[in-house]
């Protein structure tokens, strides 16, 4: 059955991305709105915050018992400080059938149906959380997770508004609140820091902005696999420039980079076996006998086509093209959302967590927008009566 919220979510960042496409000489209305009421605007966000805030609070038990990649990582981490290899060991607790989750009322009449596997998230994504329970596990489970996301997560959007440059931040920190909310039960948040981390440095560094980037990105790959689409994007694009551009430094700098990023990852995998490492969280959905415990479907391919036996190999071979067709755009952010669209609708699972690098490159695409536009409002309302002389 089709994720309706998922399949949802899809058409309208697509159809928010077609529309940073449209031209106009002055401020969209929206922006003048919210200009005009900002003080109502701002007050209207806040009262709403307040409530999800409080629902967060009164129901935690009710969104701890919902989800299943709290004690995903909580069993992971465990079995690990113990000397269990989770990439080996069917250790890990997961849900093995979708629609267990309702936003509101009771879980009763949705009991979740559990089965054991190995850990579907990438070593540095162990690594990380086998500190944070380290440091925060006296408070029990699943709370260490939440307060360990909570500060991922916040940190990460504190940089983000500095990237973003908001005038108002009175604004923007609603927003970032119920964000904070909402990957407050997921291990997104790690993944979410990492690439805003990487786009910070490489608009921010004031040494190697770029070397740094590739590398910092390629952290984020070795959390969730779909952190894949923006280092591709990012490494190809860099690649590319200094190609066009013939500077052998910077080819021969952005190679060093993207290789020392591969050798990074070589050597973190590495420990926990490169295979198995590869199996539980790039392949685990490849394997149609794997695939029988694994909570998939919801997506319009999966859907239509999942059963065959060459679904894989189609999957990769959409992805590739829309690798491809990207090298076109001339913006990064451009060619990250079209990879991303692609890579959502061939997913095998519908699943939010990849929605945080949609938000994350619709944003920098609106900022990049409205600051061209703004440019072109005020060279295009000086009357030339009014303009300076040369």
């Amino acid at each position: 059955m089709l994720d309706v919220l998922y399949n949802l979510l899809i058409i309208l960042m697509v159809l928010f991305w077609l529309l940073s496409f449209k031209k106009t000489k002055r401020p969209g209305r929206l922006r003048r709105f919210v200009s005009k009421n900002a003080l109502v605007v701002g007050l209207s966000l806040w009262i709403l915050t307040s409530i999800l805030v409080a629902v967060f609070v009164v129901e935690f038990d009710y969104f701890g018992d919902s989800r299943d990649v709290d004690d995903a990582v909580d069993a992971a981490v465990v079995n690990w400080t113990n000397g269990i290899n989770p990439y080996t060991e069917f250790v890990v607790p997961r849900f093995s059938e979708m629609g267990h989750f309702a936003i509101f009322g009771d879980n009763s009449d949705s009991i979740a149906v559990w089965s054991n596997g190995t850990y579907n998230y990438l070593p540095f994504d162990l690594m990380f959380y086998s500190a944070a329970h380290a440091a925060l596990g006296e408070f029990g489970t699943p709370v260490w997770f939440v307060i360990t996301n909570i500060i991922c997560a916040s940190f990460a959007l504190f940089l983000f508004y500095r990237l973003l440059d908001i005038k108002n931040p009175y604004l923007y920190s609603p927003f970032a609140i119920m964000l904070v909310i909402f990957y407050a039960f997921d291990n997104t948040s790690l993944t979410m820091l990492l690439i805003i981390g990487a786009l910070y440095l490489k608009e921010r560094s004031p040494v190697i902005p770029e070397t740094l980037a590739v590398m910092a990105m390629g952290l984020a790959c070795l959390t969730k696999i779909f952190a894949v689409i923006p280092f591709i994007v990012l490494a190809l694009f860099i690649l590319q420039r200094e190609i066009k551009n013939r500077d052998l430094r910077k080819i021969v700098e952005a190679a060093v980079a993207i290789a020392a990023a591969c050798i990074i990852a070589i050597l973190v995998i590495a420990p926990f076996g490169m295979s198995d490492v590869l199996d539980s969280t790039v392949f685990v959905y490849s394997s149609g006998e794997v695939r029988d415990d694994m909570p998939i479907g919801g997506t319009v391919l999966s859907e239509l086509i999942g059963g065959n036996s060459y679904y894989s190999y189609i999957c990769l071979g959409t992805m590739a093209a829309a690798v491809l067709i990207g090298l076109l755009l001339r913006s990064s952010n451009d060619r990250v959302l079209l990879f991303l669209s692609v890579f959502l609708l061939v997913s095998v699972k519908s699943t939010l967590a990849p929605f945080c690098i949609a938000w994350i490159f619709l944003a920098l695409k609106y900022r990049d927008v409205i600051v061209l536009r703004d440019k072109e409002f005020e060279t295009t309302k000086t009357p030339p009566s009014q303009a300076p002389d040369p």
